[in-house]
């Protein structure tokens, strides 16, 4: 069972931009990337940093030959602002070791308004 926490209306969030909203207990960072939501936890899981306040970046394709790097403007990462740790905002993994992670949240939108689904 979840419960919908309301994080405020479509027009509040800017596209390419990060923006840390309060759900329950925890600071969760919200983005707006080509008309989609995203949400995750404002952790870095390599020294608690708040992710949030890293960069929004394109993302890369997965399953290009080794050496070859392709841009995909359709998944975005968050680049943590202490160390450049990458993460997947969809997932939550990390670019590189996808034993590491941060929590992602799905987000609905309805009736104008961002919800976070938050599990119980």
């Amino acid at each position: 069972m979840s419960a919908r926490i309301d994080l405020g209306a479509v027009e509040e969030f800017e596209e390419g931009v990060l923006q840390v909203r309060q759900a329950s207990s925890r600071q969760i960072g919200v983005a707006r990337w080509k008309d989609r939501f995203y949400a995750l936890r404002n952790i870095c899981p390599h020294q608690s940093a708040p992710l949030c306040a890293g960069r929004l970046l394109t993302g890369i394709s997965d399953g290009e030959p080794v050496g070859v790097i392709e841009a995909d403007d359709g998944a975005p990462v968050v680049t943590c602002p202490w160390h450049g740790w990458e993460f997947h905002l969809d997932t939550g993994k990390s670019l590189w070791d996808e034993r590491y992670k941060v929590r992602a949240y799905q987000v609905v939108v309805e009736n104008g308004r961002v919800l976070l689904e938050m599990g119980r």
